[in-house]
């Protein structure tokens, strides 16, 4: 996928993508909050080519009076291209209090940033 501008890609498994540096891509993320766990990431290859920063929230569902409930928001995270190259995100789905546990889930991104404006 190419962007130009600010796209939005819903991650469920690995995936490709391709930027122009200053592009940006916003990943929508379902989590599990309500029960502890939060995303993580990490740049797998060159330092620089990618920044990432977490995004706007998303959507809070309709509260129902009287009725007990409970939900978890999608994480958003912004993917910016900096300069050419190829890297790969990964996301881990943890609980920041049990780091030495395996994560729930993992999600990658392979970004390839293509020179050219």
């Amino acid at each position: 996928m190419e962007a130009a501008g600010m796209k939005e890609l819903r991650l469920e498994a690995s995936s490709d993508i391709t930027l122009r540096p200053g592009g940006e891509y916003r990943l929508a993320l379902g989590s599990s909050g309500s029960s502890g766990y939060t995303w993580e990431f990490e740049v797998l290859g060159p330092q620089g080519v990618v920044m990432v920063r977490p995004g706007p929230p998303g959507p809070v569902p309709e509260i129902q009076p009287y009725l007990l409930q409970t939900w978890s928001m999608e994480e958003s995270w912004i993917i910016e291209a900096i300069r050419p190259g190829k890297v790969e995100v990964e996301f881990a789905l943890k609980r920041p209090m049990e780091q030495e546990n395996p994560p729930a889930q993992i999600k990658s991104i392979r970004v390839t940033v293509a020179a050219g404006q």
